[in-house]
């Protein structure tokens, strides 16, 4: 995972409960179901953080399941040399946004997923300094990689409404 862009978003609750007409019950229906072992519960429910990042497994290459065998403690170390490196790691993020557009969900956003790792972040909100960002954090894998990244067509996400006018 490299590359964290760190975004405020004090509605994330309430953008979660729209993903899910049945309510803010973590779940988003319309993403692909990948549960990842890779959680626990959060601390407290203050979720006030979107937490992006980019990925690509192995580095450099698209498509295939490397990151969801990673988030769900599949991965092969024999199947390509980065995999061996990386083999020990238990990490997850809520949800992974292919390149193509698709969504997988790994982690219930009322759960807390292990992303963030060791993190500091400052909150202009605060005025101060946060730490163990996992705790209110909503992580959002964007399939790519600092050097060609490249998000979706607005077109092809799931939720995206057609631009106005």
């Amino acid at each position: 995972m490299t590359g964290i862009i760190v975004k405020q978003n004090a509605n994330v609750e309430e953008a979660c409960a729209v993903m899910n007409k049945e309510g803010m019950t973590g779940q988003w229906s319309k993403a692909h179901q990948a549960p990842s072992p890779n959680q626990d519960a959060r601390p407290h429910s203050d979720i006030s953080l979107l937490l992006l990042h980019a990925i690509s497994l192995p580095p450099g290459q698209f498509s295939g399941d490397a990151i969801e065998a990673l988030f769900t403690n599949r991965l092969d170390p024999n199947e390509h040399p980065f995999f061996a490196e990386i083999d020990h790691l238990r990490v997850s993020a809520h949800l992974l946004i292919r390149r193509e557009g698709q969504c997988v969900q790994f982690v219930d956003t009322d759960h807390r997923a292990w992303h963030a790792g060791r993190s500091y972040w400052w909150d202009p909100a605060l005025n101060s300094w946060r730490s163990r960002l996992n705790d209110f954090s909503v992580g959002i894998e964007l399939e790519g990689e600092m050097i060609t990244p490249r998000l979706p067509k607005r077109s092809m996400l799931p939720w995206s409404r057609p631009p106005a006018g």
